[in-house]
């Protein structure tokens, strides 16, 4: 059984320059990672929301119980990359499709993937998402011998998935005493 650990990221991106061709509303999927032929027992919500041709992007990780004070537990966490930082970018690769890629990882490349369907929302207004067709991604470590696929990051097959977890805490941190 899987136990949480929660961390929370918040990504806010913005087209390379065709802000236009972005549709407006969410795209949600969860997927875990697959490393060495194995699955992490970790798994990713991951929801893209766009507005306008700006777009966050929020990541919330569940992984295993840790050890910590007072018991066992896992730690929520979170985190912020904008494309005005120059650590994130989206690219349009055709219609119907995106990629994001997070450039904070020193020696790495992340890459997200996603294939969606859209909606017409009347004259004059742009497309909206109307959901996930498909999504992958990779993180590949750069290294003076070369480039090798780290892991990729694997779909959760339906639309509403039920994930038993067996953690029943959750570590924060409040002002001291």
């Amino acid at each position: 059984m899987l136990s949480p650990t929660v961390v929370i990221m918040v990504v806010t991106l913005a087209a390379n320059g065709s802000t236009e061709a972005l549709p407006n509303g969410s795209l949600r999927v969860a997927y875990r990672q697959l490393e060495d032929g194995k699955l992490s027992e970790t798994f990713f919500d991951s929801i893209l929301i766009c507005s306008e041709g700006v777009c966050r992007l929020t990541e919330i990780a569940f992984g295993p119980c840790v050890d910590g004070a007072g018991g066992r537990g896992w730690f929520p966490g979170a985190q912020t990359v904008t494309t005005q930082s120059g650590e994130l970018a989206i690219t349009k690769l055709a219609v119907g499709e995106l990629e994001a890629e997070d450039r904070r990882v020193r020696d790495s490349t992340v890459k997200y993937r996603w294939r969606f369907k859209t909606a017409d929302m009347g004259a004059g207004a742009r497309r909206a998402f109307a959901g996930v067709t498909e999504f992958s991604g990779s993180v590949v470590e750069h290294t003076p011998q070369g480039s090798a696929v780290r892991w990729t990051l694997v779909p959760m097959r339906g639309l509403s998935i039920r994930v038993p977890l067996n953690c029943d805490s959750v570590f924060v941190t409040g002002v001291s005493e």
